[in-house]
């Protein structure tokens, strides 16, 4: 009997799919018959999150649950020689690439600092927001 899933034959290349709306995007794929290549920045990126140990664990959660073929790959995708090799691996392995979702996020150890607003002539805030304080304040007196 044929596979009458909807993406049955399709490779889906999810990025930033090693953990979070990523996975789930890809884990959808899979269950609608698609291969997919999980990525991550590292083997072990699911892990710094505790969503998983590895990417391997990634995807093997992935098949079972879908019953697809999920591969994992892991490279920085702000390199353009990492991509391209990414690509390369993912062809080699799953053939053409059908769907890509872009996905991947950045996130930082460090957390983001405060940015002041930007200089105004009154040295205070922006002249929009002065602008809208102002109106409140005059209708609230109104």
């Amino acid at each position: 009997m044929a596979d009458t899933r909807l993406f049955s034959g399709k490779t889906a290349f999810v990025t930033g799919s090693s953990r979070g709306i990523g996975r789930v995007i890809a884990t959808h794929f899979a269950t609608l018959g698609a291969s997919v290549a999980i990525q991550g920045t590292t083997p072990t990126s699911a892990r710094a999150f505790g969503e998983a140990d590895s990417l391997e664990a990634v995807a093997r959660a992935i098949e079972a649950e879908s019953g697809s073929r999920a591969f994992p790959v892991s490279g920085n995708l702000t390199d353009p020689e990492t991509v391209r090799d990414l690509v390369r691996t993912i062809r080699a392995t799953l053939g053409r690439i059908d769907i890509l979702v872009n996905c991947a996020g950045e996130t930082s150890a460090q957390p983001e600092r405060p940015r002041p607003w930007p200089a105004s002539p009154a040295g205070t805030m922006p002249s929009s927001s002065r602008s809208r304080t102002s109106a409140r304040s005059s209708t609230a007196t109104s």
